[in-house]
């Protein structure tokens, strides 16, 4: 288990120490909607507290295509930045802005092809696993893959 440490009140930003990485401070999570945040569309369940709740103490940046332009609809009342990747080459638009942040104060979740070079170029990077995307690698007897990292946040 992981466990993140809230900064100084003067400060934004979460630490901790990872095993086998070492300490590491936090002032950015990345996201990407599409199929991290959401399914079909939708805002998951619960996520909206959370995410609110996780801005309370570190900047959360949103990036997406927004092809069916639903995200910023979903994600009113988020605290967050939310910024819509235009045209093609979103994979090399979502990395310049990881870059831009600083990647060694970044946490980035993603769960897509196009999140590659986000997941490359940040310190820390999540892969989330859709119920989909599980059950086709348990189909496929990759069991040992489906291993959910447990994340702890403490205030």
């Amino acid at each position: 288990m992981v466990k993140f440490l809230k900064c100084s009140a003067a400060e934004k930003c979460l630490r901790s120490i990872f095993p086998f990485f070492g300490f590491v401070q936090f002032a950015h999570v990345v996201s990407d909607f599409t199929g991290t945040l959401s399914v079909d569309r939708k805002l998951l369940p619960g996520i909206k507290e959370r995410l609110n709740k996780i801005s309370e103490i570190i900047e959360i940046h949103i990036l997406t295509a927004d092809t069916f332009c639903m995200a910023k609809e979903e994600l009113r009342g988020v605290t967050c930045e939310i910024h819509i990747l235009e045209g093609t080459k979103n994979d090399i638009q979502g990395e310049r802005y990881v870059k831009k942040l600083g990647p060694t104060a970044v946490i980035f979740l993603g769960n897509g092809k196009k999140d590659r070079k986000m997941h490359k170029a940040s310190r820390i990077d999540v892969s989330v696993l859709t119920e989909d995307v599980q059950s086709m690698l348990l189909r496929l007897q990759m069991s040992w893959f489906v291993q959910p990292m447990m994340l702890s946040i403490s205030f």
